[in-house]
């Protein structure tokens, strides 16, 4: 499984790996990322939902998944579920970009973009597989340098072939804001006078990027950051401080409607597993 964040020993900040997913091996859970993600489902299906959104994965489709959107996927009708996952940073391909003149992340442009590779599916596996074997332990220059050729190639021809327009830059760096500072209050007024926008400009952004409202995208990053806390055995009171709750009656009934169970119940079934 790729792990949440990138190997800080991966310098190029790029990271493939082909895995299966079987009946003790899942994403259930909702969960974020820093990296940018293309998953590509190669046998069966998967079920990927994003917001209000969810979408079936197989191999005439690949999603686009960008930094800090809350995620979640689940099995398809058979098992087992082979995928090939990458996750990158920005910076991966800052320099390349920069030179093209072209923006190559302009294709994960919403909460999840779908995009269909039949037209040029041959193109695309070969990307995939030069990704793929790139990624050594220990890799040498040249090794980074055809990961990064990779993937830029792979992006331009995403873009190419996807119809989202560009992130707007200003609404990455809200949801960057958002994801560092989930323990304080955040309003649509608050984040309105701090990126000198309109608070009808800052929630159509929410609605379109994230396929959620901004009170639903931050109590989810809120529950995410919450399991984690609980895992680590803090109590509940605590979790509902660090995770901005003025309350732990209000921590109890969000974490109820989000997961189905009271945070004491969460540590219960943790304690089971």
């Amino acid at each position: 499984m790729l792990s949440n964040e990138i190997r800080e020993t991966n310098e190029i900040g790029i990271e493939a790996k082909a895995a299966t997913y079987d009946r003790t091996t899942h994403m259930s859970e909702m969960h974020y990322h820093s990296s940018y993600e293309i998953l590509h489902v190669t046998e069966n299906s998967r079920i990927l939902t994003a917001g209000n959104n969810s979408y079936l994965l197989d191999k005439s489709n690949v999603a686009l998944i960008p930094p800090f959107i809350p995620h979640m996927t689940s099995s398809g009708e058979k098992l087992p579920e082979k995928r090939i996952l990458v996750a990158f940073h920005e910076y991966s391909v800052h320099d390349i970009k920069k030179q093209l003149g072209t923006d190559l992340l302009c294709c994960f442009a919403s909460p999840c973009n779908i995009i269909q590779i039949g037209a040029f599916e041959d193109e695309f596996n070969f990307l995939l597989k030069k990704l793929l074997s790139s990624q050594k332990e220990h890799p040498s220059k040249l090794d980074e340098c055809s990961s990064q050729l990779a993937l830029c190639s792979l992006l331009a021809l995403l873009s190419q072939n996807s119809q989202k327009q560009p992130l707007p830059g200003s609404f990455s760096e809200i949801i960057r804001y958002v994801e560092e500072n989930f323990d304080q209050k955040i309003t649509l007024d608050l984040l309105a006078s701090k990126f000198f926008m309109s608070k009808f400009t800052v929630s159509r952004y929410f609605s379109k990027f994230t396929g959620s409202s901004l009170p639903c995208y931050v109590n989810t990053i809120r529950i995410i950051k919450a399991k984690k806390y609980l895992k680590e055995n803090k109590s509940v009171t605590e979790t509902a401080m660090l995770c901005g709750f003025d309350t732990t009656t209000a921590f109890d009934r969000v974490f109820l409607g989000y997961t189905g169970n009271s945070p004491s119940q969460y540590k219960k079934l943790l304690k089971l597993k």
